[in-house]
């Protein structure tokens, strides 16, 4: 390439690529070219020496995405997947000494063994027992804290006394995200107990935590994303408004040390 030069014969500038971006359009073109470098090379300027789309790995992952489904309400275990013949024995005996009156009550469905491993499944489950080898179904998990919140959040974080970063978040962590434009952890409608631990990040970068959709309050009629769309505005003018929201995210993160930096980054990640 020949270097700018304003002595050639026609009288104009002979640009390379890279003077070119560094001098038009006042290098706007320069500072997309070293985003685009640093996430094709998985590292940023911020120091975490990886990005959540492009996390530093030591093998290709199998995994291509995780869904947890966390349903309250749902069946009982004991009803389902997890087989416990002593509380059928023990059915209608006193319970533990959590309150006087309580009763032992065991599954009223009958279970069997399926498929080569030997699953055991309720009745509940006629077609899914088909697929028995295909499942793989975890009876370790158990909490010492008898009360739900906590246990919810151990169920999540693995902890239910300390901070630590959510299941999604590791998932993140680990595999990437497949899309910059989206967020690559989401948590749909999260139960209001435990809050944001649920899906939180901890102490890793807050751009691994979830995106929440939805309140998950009983009987909210939020449901969704808030401030997807606006009824007012067109797709142009909230496509600005986005943008210059970006803008002071930008200059906010410019002010602050680089330890504070975490939340505005997860900001601007997200939108």
């Amino acid at each position: 390439m020949t270097p700018p030069d304003s002595t050639t014969p026609t009288g104009y500038l002979s640009l390379n690529r890279r003077a070119l971006l560094k001098t038009a359009a006042a290098g706007f073109g320069w500072m997309a070219f070293q985003g685009l470098a640093a996430t094709a090379s998985g590292t940023t300027e911020t120091g975490h020496g990886t990005t959540p789309g492009h996390p530093i790995r030591h093998h290709r992952p199998k995994a291509q995405r995780v869904i947890f489904l966390c349903m309250q309400g749902g069946p009982s275990h004991q009803d389902t997947f997890d087989y416990k013949p002593r509380l059928r024995l023990d059915h209608g005996k006193p319970g533990p000494s959590r309150g006087k009156g309580t009763r032992l009550i065991g599954s009223p469905f009958a279970f069997r063994q399926h498929g080569q491993s030997g699953l055991w499944m309720s009745e509940l489950f006629p077609h899914l027992s088909g697929q028995a080898d295909r499942l793989c179904m975890v009876h370790s998990m158990r909490t010492d804290i008898p009360t739900h919140p906590q246990a919810f959040t151990q169920l999540h974080t693995g902890s239910a006394r300390f901070v630590l970063p959510s299941m999604g978040s590791w998932v993140l962590y680990g595999l990437g995200q497949a899309n910059d434009n989206l967020p690559g952890f989401i948590s749909i409608s999260p139960p209001a107990q435990s809050g944001a631990a649920n899906y939180g990040s901890a102490f890793l970068p807050a751009i691994y935590q979830g995106t929440r959709i939805g309140s998950g309050r009983e009987g909210s009629a939020d449901t969704g994303m808030r401030h997807v769309s606006h009824p007012q505005l067109t797709d142009s003018q909230q496509r600005r408004q986005l943008d210059l929201i970006q803008a002071m995210n930008e200059d906010r993160r410019s002010m602050l040390a680089p330890e504070a930096n975490s939340p505005i980054e997860a900001a601007i990640e997200a939108s």
